[in-house]
């Protein structure tokens, strides 16, 4: 029966996996499994995955197509996408009020991550989750930043400060006076363990951002090169096996067209080419993004290259429905309350 149970386990994750990478496909391929053919009792597990690989709005649109309105999964995933869509209103509020308070004192800001991401690279923002409000401002600059917002009336979350100074975080969480949440970054990476490995120049970064209109808003936000280098890298350090963070990358590449050469001498700068090469490899793997082979050589090299492909061949990500391992004290739960008083599996660095 335990045999039986495995395999059962074993073929409804490799449903889950091929119905997620069909459905977040730009063009999804011939033989794709049906969501029709979906077992009633896996359609729970099913959107459970979805939200966790974060392709919910996709699936969503995948489902309009094939299922009836009152379909089960549709139901399911409508309350997961009525949920984004609710955290991405609120932070077009957030980011009104943020810009206003952060202009006032003359601290330049960068939109970065969810929101950014959403109204920049994807056809339809509805389709790229978020969740806080990131933003990233030079290092410099990180007090009077704080303070300003504090004078707004937000309050600063972070409590576990011997964890936050030994580490060095690279960011710091406020809750605004209406109750959205901004992730306040002076580096693209938090960690200070992370960051050792790698030479990210923040002001360089803040200094070459670009200019985007976001739900009305003018704001800067990272230039296409280093748009693409940020989703590489960041998705390679958190393990590269969700789904949405490889679907960004694809649409990242397909809308915003970076200059390869720039990137690649980027790549060097910031001491990140296997990292970023082994993620665009593998979004080019997954979604076709049309990532240049001598561009992706000169990152890692033919023969990392050919082992990613023969990888990702044997084992695509999208099955897994969770992290599997407890938490190491990077989640952000451990930054406020000690890590001590976290149980949870880590699911966010």
């Amino acid at each position: 029966m335990r045999a039986l149970g495995a395999i059962r386990t074993a073929n409804e994750q490799s449903l889950t996996s091929r119905l997620l990478l069909s459905a977040s496909q730009v063009d999804p391929t011939s033989g794709s499994p049906a969501l029709a053919d979906v077992p009633e009792h896996h359609i729970t597990s099913l959107a459970a995955a979805a939200a966790f690989h974060r392709v919910t709005g996709m699936l969503v649109g995948a489902a309009r197509e094939e299922l009836p309105s009152q379909h089960p999964l549709l139901a399911d995933l409508r309350q997961q996408l009525c949920v984004q869509i609710g955290q991405q209103l609120q932070m077009a509020v957030d980011l009104h009020s943020v810009r206003a308070v952060l202009n006032g004192v003359g601290v330049e800001m960068v939109l970065i991550k969810g929101l950014a991401l959403a109204h920049t690279v994807f056809a339809d923002p509805a389709m790229r989750p978020a969740a806080d409000l990131d933003v990233l401002v030079r290092p410099e600059d990180l007090s009077a930043a704080v303070s300003a917002l504090q004078a707004a009336g937000a309050q600063l979350l972070d409590r576990n400060w011997d964890l936050v100074r030994s580490e060095l975080r690279g960011q710091v969480h406020l809750v605004l006076a209406h109750g959205g949440v901004v992730d306040l970054h002076w580096d693209l990476l938090n960690r200070s363990v992370v960051r050792r490995s790698f030479t990210v120049p923040t002001n360089e970064v803040v200094t070459r951002s670009v200019v985007a209109s976001i739900e009305g808003v003018e704001v800067r936000t990272l230039d296409p090169v280093d748009t693409v280098l940020h989703l590489a890298l960041h998705g390679c350090l958190a393990g590269g096996h969700r789904l949405g963070w490889l679907v960004d990358i694809d649409r990242a590449v397909r809308s915003l067209s970076p200059d390869w050469g720039v990137l690649v001498e980027r790549a060097e700068q910031w001491r990140a080419r296997a990292a970023v090469g082994l993620m665009l490899v593998r979004a080019r793997n997954l979604y076709g993004t049309p990532v240049p082979s001598d561009a992706s050589q000169r990152l890692v090299g033919a023969l990392p290259e050919a082992t990613t492909n023969l990888l990702d061949r044997i084992d695509p990500p999208g099955g897994r429905s969770r992290d599997g391992g407890p938490c190491n004290g990077g989640c952000r739960r451990c930054v406020i309350v000690g890590r001590s008083s976290c149980r949870l599996v880590c699911v966010g660095r």
